[in-house]
C-alpha cells in the first residue's frame, strides 16, 4: 500500500507545484518583446497542436487495436488472380 501512497503524494505534490507556476507564469502579450531564447521558453504551447497530436495518438492506437490484429494476413494480402491463372 506504501507504493500506491508514495506515488500519490508524488502526484499531489505535483499538482501543487504546477499551479503555483501558472500563477506566476507570464502572458502571451508580455512574451512577445522578449530575445528569441526567453521567448520560446516563457510562451506556453499552445492548445491546437495538443489536440493534434492526441488525435493523431488516438487515430493510431484505435488502428493499431482494432483494424490490424483481427483481419491477419487473410485480407491485409489477399491472392492475387488473373484470368490465366487456373
Amino acid at each position: 500500500m506504501s507504493f500506491f501512497r508514495k506515488h500519490w503524494d508524488v502526484l499531489v505534490e505535483s499538482l501543487r507545484l504546477q499551479r503555483e507556476q501558472d500563477k506566476t507564469a507570464r502572458k502571451f502579450e508580455e512574451t512577445e518583446f522578449l530575445p528569441a531564447a526567453l521567448e520560446v521558453l516563457e510562451t506556453p504551447p499552445r492548445p491546437l497542436g495538443r489536440v493534434i497530436l492526441w488525435s493523431l495518438l488516438s487515430f493510431e492506437w484505435w488502428n493499431r487495436l482494432f483494424l490490424d490484429e483481427p483481419a491477419g494476413d487473410a485480407l491485409a494480402r489477399p491472392a492475387a488472380r488473373s484470368a490465366f491463372t487456373a
